[in-house]
């Protein structure tokens, strides 16, 4: 937390928080990581490490109050599309860009 405090002072714009425990597991984000940052400091936060579902995506947006997600395996592998990811963060309220 020293760290995002520290870049936060120095003019960071946002920051890319990776659990490297979480890295590829599909086992969902490191959620309490993600919320102590969002506690720490006020830059936006863009969680990445461990995303396997949707419903990752939701809890570390919702429960852990991060702005953005990064998404790798699930992507790469299809094992989720971004119209499917879009149409659920749509039906749960969470704000998504419209593409054309």
């Amino acid at each position: 937390m020293e760290w995002l405090a520290r870049g936060e002072s120095l003019g960071a714009g946002e920051v890319l928080l990776t659990s490297v425990d979480r890295e590829g597991t599909r086992k969902g984000f490191d959620l309490e990581l993600i919320k102590a940052a969002t506690q720490t400091i006020s830059l936006p936060i863009i969680a990445s490490g461990g995303m396997g579902s949707y419903r990752d995506l939701y809890n570390v947006v919702v429960d852990g109050n991060a702005d953005a997600v990064a998404m790798a395996d699930v992507i790469h592998y299809d094992r989720l599309t971004f119209d499917d990811i879009r149409k659920e963060c749509q039906l749960s309220g969470i704000k998504v860009r419209i593409h054309a």
